[in-house]
């Protein structure tokens, strides 16, 4: 009985992998890395993915998923049922990097031209640009 069993979990497992292959296959490829077939069951395709955004997208193609699926694989096909699963997002997501900020240098000349333009501006932005400019001349004289 337990060999049986274990025939049948094993059986359905690589059903399941076939199935999540030709998913693959009709996805384009970054709703392919976010999605994977769930389970099968009573005409039922349940999909999984990594996040409602994924979903949303995945829920716009589902009529052409199905036809294609029940051309393909499965004709007794009903439905699809789209599942949200932030583990498969977490499995997916690359570590994003930063590059480290350059400090930018700007000239006199620049911090002059904001001392001009302040003559035509509101008050208010006049002494916004005038500390400014005084930024840029010490950050000039301490360079």
């Amino acid at each position: 009985m337990k060999n049986s069993t274990t025939g049948s979990v094993h059986r359905r497992a690589i059903a399941l992998l076939k199935l999540n292959m030709q998913l693959q296959a009709l996805l384009p490829e970054q709703p392919a890395k976010h999605c994977r077939v769930a389970n099968f069951r009573d005409g039922i395709l349940v999909i999984e993915c990594g996040s409602s955004s994924w979903g949303t997208r995945l829920n716009y193609d589902r009529q052409t998923l199905i036809s294609a699926l029940r051309k393909e694989a499965l004709p007794s096909l009903s439905t699809i049922e789209i599942k949200v699963n932030p583990e498969l997002a977490k499995s997916t997501a690359k570590k994003v990097t930063y590059a480290p900020i350059q400090q930018r240098t700007v000239s006199h000349i620049s911090a002059e031209y904001l001392r001009d333009v302040t003559g035509i501006v509101p008050e208010k932005i006049k002494k916004k640009l005038e500390a400014i400019a005084t930024l840029l001349s010490n950050s000039d004289s301490t360079e």
